[in-house]
């Protein structure tokens, strides 16, 4: 158990410890800060599309007052990814964007009271995961007040997911990394304790009758050692 009283190896697990732990937190805020401004770019580009979406609403018809409100062609793809759905509260009726074909999106499980966007999580027809961005929209009329749920959704490609790509690129970078500090730390206390080393030897030779001194060390801080073996 002789390793254990090693100030090489106390010096380099210590040193190797704190490295890792540091990349570690480093990681995980650099992920964290990446995910924050992935997501509030997504909520931008979806806001954009719902304020578009709301100022085609013509609240005197059952129509929108433009058969393509927004221009994205993969509003008009089947499953193209872009989604959007307004619902007529009032009539019952709703109309959609072609990519949803003929499936709806599910707004059931969104609290849109206060006429607040909402943010969530749901399914496409597909199966995919979808971010939705839905809000309530009351609007005034001759007739009196008509009220709609507005939605607007975009695909998330896990396997493409920006987010996850980017992990994957900082944990290898962050790998790299570790080892290069790890092998900077054990160069750095080889060379910081090899003068101990020299000392050492030269104290065993001493011992053995092979020499009448101790060497004098190459370091102040090992000077007083050296002048009282001398």
């Amino acid at each position: 158990m002789k390793w254990r009283q090693s100030l090489r190896l106390r010096l380099l697990l210590g040193g190797a410890a704190w490295i890792v732990l540091a990349l570690v937190l480093a990681g995980v805020f650099i992920s964290a800060s990446f995910q924050a401004s992935m997501s509030a770019a997504r909520r931008d580009d979806l806001q954009a599309s719902l304020d578009r979406l709301i100022a085609a609403i013509d609240p005197a018809t059952t129509l929108l007052a433009a058969t393509e409100p927004l221009p994205d062609p993969r509003y008009d793809t089947p499953l193209g990814g872009l989604y959007w759905q307004v619902e007529d509260k009032d009539g019952g009726t709703s109309t959609r964007s072609r990519s949803l074909w003929d499936s709806t999106l599910s707004l059931g499980n969104i609290s849109l009271s206060g006429g607040e966007p909402a943010l969530a999580e749901v399914a496409d027809p597909d199966g995919r995961p979808l971010t939705v961005l839905a809000r309530e929209v009351t609007m005034e009329t001759s007739a009196g007040a008509r009220h709609f749920d507005v939605a607007v959704a975009e695909a998330r490609d896990v396997d493409a997911d920006p987010i996850v790509q980017f992990n994957t690129n900082l944990l290898a970078a962050l790998m790299i990394l570790a080892a290069t500090l790890i092998a900077a730390a054990v160069l750095q206390v080889h060379f910081g304790l090899s003068p101990l080393g020299r000392l050492r030897a030269s104290i065993a030779a001493v011992r053995q009758g092979t020499s009448t001194h101790v060497a004098e060390p190459a370091t102040l801080e090992l000077e007083p050692v050296g002048a009282a073996g001398q």
